[in-house]
């Protein structure tokens, strides 16, 4: 599965170095028929390809044990069995899904649809649409909501997150997106993100002595919100189990390590890149949002840290090609692009 993944990858690199040079009759020729591979990769892959994979065969096998998952997961679930499928199905039915509302919401949402699909190939792919497919199919509808709330659609924009919800419970964090907007970015607005990270880094150290706070708050909320999902997290810190779920910790991470540093740089650069590209500053709120997840939220859950920031920071995929109107050549800083991200 991984060469057929870089193959995919290099495509589309080679796609998208030329890509304002063709017609738009090809460009969608070409972007469905690298969604249309996207999808056999995932959808096909093996059991014992990815971590994840086991675990989901298993739920599919013993469903009525996992009273916990959302209700999606259940309908589609009963669903396959009923029609006498297998876990096969359900693999290819969650990349349809989650990899047809990506492909959509990228093409509305970048000039450059095939750079940022590039880059979310080389970040998110693999984990999302091969291991984490609920999260995949919630973090695309989170972009739809991002894109309604960026318009001021308000009511588009909860729907789209209440959604998500059905399909992964993290997704209602998302609310927070409807108190963030897409105004330029003040003078104070920009000190206060130039400081999350370090004031992050300082809660990161010290997450243990914040971490009765978040529990009780967790504790507190009913299972209608969530409340037996947080208890999950919970219990696997308390088993000493939390690392086999967790990805790697964020500073051994140099995807994650990149991105922080791309977040600086588009905040130094707001005023241009939101001339070039409107979606900037609600995307750099969203990044935020992300950040203090992943740096503040460790002392409670490190699986669930990682979920919420990648929850927010997937936007990130956005901006790496919104990054290229800073450079010329155009060439030359796609090519930075793809090689950076």
């Amino acid at each position: 599965m991984i060469p057929a993944i870089f193959i995919l990858l290099l495509s589309c690199i080679a796609v998208s170095l030329f890509e304002e040079k063709m017609s738009l009759e090809w460009r969608v020729i070409a972007f469905t028929a690298l969604g249309v591979v996207m999808v056999l990769i995932a959808g096909l892959r093996g059991v014992d390809s990815t971590p994840d994979s086991d675990t989901y065969a298993y739920m599919f096998e013993f469903l009525e044990s996992y009273d916990d998952k959302e209700i999606s997961f259940h309908w589609i679930v009963t669903l396959l069995r009923n029609l006498g499928l297998g876990v096969g199905a359900l693999f290819m039915g969650y990349a349809v899904m989650s990899i047809s509302l990506r492909l959509r919401i990228i093409w509305k949402m970048s000039y450059l649809p095939f750079l940022t699909l590039a880059v979310y190939l080389s970040h998110f792919y693999l984990m999302h649409d091969t291991m984490q497919i609920r999260c995949a199919v919630a973090s695309a509808l989170f972009l739809f909501a991002v894109y309604y709330q960026t318009d001021r659609k308000y009511i588009a924009a909860l729907c789209f997150i209440l959604l998500g919800s059905l399909f992964h419970y993290s997704a209602m964090a998302g609310i927070v997106l409807l108190i963030l907007n897409n105004k330029p970015l003040e003078q104070w607005q920009r000190r206060l993100m130039y400081a999350i990270i370090p004031i992050g880094i300082g809660v990161y150290v010290l997450s243990d002595v914040f971490a009765g706070l978040v529990m009780s708050i967790a504790n507190a909320l009913p299972e209608s919100f969530g409340g037996e999902q947080l208890a999950h997290y919970l219990n696997l810190k308390d088993r000493g189990v939390e690392a086999e779920y967790a990805s790697w910790q964020w500073y051994l991470n140099i995807i994650t390590l990149m991105n922080m540093a791309l977040y600086y740089v588009c905040i130094y650069f707001h005023k241009p890149l939101t001339a070039n590209y409107r979606y900037t500053p609600i995307m750099l709120r969203c990044m935020t949002i992300g950040w203090i997840c992943l740096l503040g939220l460790p002392g409670f859950s490190d699986v669930l840290a990682t979920r919420l920031s990648e929850y927010f920071i997937v936007v990130v995929v956005f901006l790496w090609g919104a990054c290229v109107s800073l450079m010329t050549p155009r060439l030359w800083s796609k090519m930075l692009v793809n090689g950076v991200s």
